[in-house]
């Protein structure tokens, strides 16, 4: 049901290239932040991933509590845009906090489906599982 939720707010939270646009970076400044996107996304997951895989020694419950306790990022996305972004122009705390909230967003849905397929033990039911939320995820979105 969460993630049923946040996938109905991602879609117009996804447009923040628009929004850097809006606060008045120019397109080939935005690549630039598009590849730091791209280049910090694997470093957050692995390191998030090692931690959480250390932490997971009596279950699974660690992977449950950082997808249940994280926000998403379409929320910090949001706060960034309604406090950063309006009032500053060509704010690069506003460009800092989109960021950290994309690859948030990455950890929390690697978590997401980790915790699902590590919930679910037996194959079958995390593959029913798994394909029951994506089919549920996909008609919000």
């Amino acid at each position: 049901l969460a993630e049923m939720m946040n996938f109905l707010a991602i879609y117009p939270s996804m447009n923040f290239e628009h929004w850097w646009t809006l606060n008045g970076w120019s397109p080939h400044e935005i690549a630039g932040f598009a590849l730091c996107v791209a280049l910090l996304s694997p470093l957050v997951v692995s390191a998030a991933f090692y931690a959480l895989q250390r932490r997971a020694i009596w279950g699974p419950w660690v992977t449950r509590d950082f997808t249940c306790l994280l926000p998403p990022g379409a929320l910090l996305r949001a706060l960034a845009l309604c406090d950063l972004g309006f009032l500053n122009y060509r704010s690069p705390s506003f460009v800092a906090a989109i960021i950290v909230s994309v690859v948030v967003d990455v950890a929390r849905n690697a978590t997401v489906w980790c915790s699902i397929l590590g919930i679910l033990g037996n194959k079958w039911y995390a593959l029913k599982g798994g394909y029951l939320c994506m089919m549920v995820t996909t008609l919000s979105s």
